[in-house]
């Protein structure tokens, strides 16, 4: 509770650092909604722990999108091109000179 309360302020104070947190919340509540809950619905084997975790899944996932500012995140994280994983290395020793 106080580690949600801590991500919350800081993102009042941070909001476009904390959009990879906001895509991983989204993520990990669809796939829990596909891997576990709708199994359990269609089976009719919800208990009540599971339809607790259900609607607070399904409330991520109705939730989150509305915040994120898509065209931002489709900018930034889809059409920009990544940092390469190695630098070049530069050659040291005597600069090479035009004779």
């Amino acid at each position: 509770m106080v580690g949600t309360a801590l991500l919350a302020l800081m993102g009042l104070r941070y909001p476009v650092k904390m959009i990879p947190l906001l895509l991983f919340e989204l993520f990990w509540k669809s796939i829990w909604l596909l891997a576990v809950g709708l199994p359990r619905i269609l089976a009719g084997s919800l208990d009540e722990g599971t339809i607790t975790d259900l609607i607070a899944c399904l409330m991520g996932v109705i939730l989150v999108p509305l915040a994120l500012p898509w065209r931002y995140v489709l900018h930034q994280y889809w059409q920009t091109p990544g940092d390469p994983w190695k630098t070049p290395v530069k050659a040291h020793g005597p600069a090479s000179s035009k004779t």
